[in-house]
């Protein structure tokens, strides 16, 4: 009796295990999925362009800090327009902009959106600013959404400048 009984809690406890591993690995799968956008959008249709209008965030801004909308507008419109020398100009340093590389790229066709979040950061100064919209990669042939935020403060000389893409 005390053999089935121990059989019979191994067996429950294995099908436990199991169903919760399964349901784990598909949480995963779902994850990697929605990587890429849910409307399977067909990339001949794919409009690549800068659609945020970044006069309605200027109310989120103190007067001091609205050339930040500017810093930010050039670089995503660099990268709409792959303009690598304007991608490159916006950042605090040169090995920045060059560390930072992965986001331009020929092959790569970027539509923005929308802004989700404007946070000063209290530590440096800098703004925090989440940008959303999609990326056609045109060597993958998938469109993907993008999150990004960037960083943006003022350098030695007061020009508001990108010191991180995230």
């Amino acid at each position: 009796m005390l053999k089935v009984t121990a059989a019979s809690i191994l067996l429950a406890s294995f099908i436990l295990l199991s169903a919760c591993a399964a349901e784990g690995s598909t949480r995963v799968n779902e994850t990697t999925i929605g990587v890429n956008t849910s409307e399977q959008e067909d990339i001949s249709q794919f409009e690549s362009g800068m659609f945020i209008d970044l006069k309605a965030y200027e109310d989120q801004l103190a007067d001091r800090q609205m050339p930040v909308l500017t810093a930010l507008k050039n670089n995503l419109v660099a990268l709409v327009e792959h303009s690598h020398n304007n991608y490159k100009a916006g950042f605090v340093t040169e090995n920045l902009a060059e560390a930072m590389k992965y986001y331009y790229g020929e092959q790569f066709h970027y539509r923005f959106t929308e802004i989700e979040s404007i946070i000063p950061n209290p530590k440096n100064d800098h703004l925090h600013i989440t940008v959303l919209g999609q990326r056609l990669d045109t060597t993958a042939q998938t469109i993907e959404d993008v999150k990004m935020m960037y960083a943006i403060g003022q350098n030695d000389q007061g020009d508001w400048v990108i010191y991180t893409i995230d």
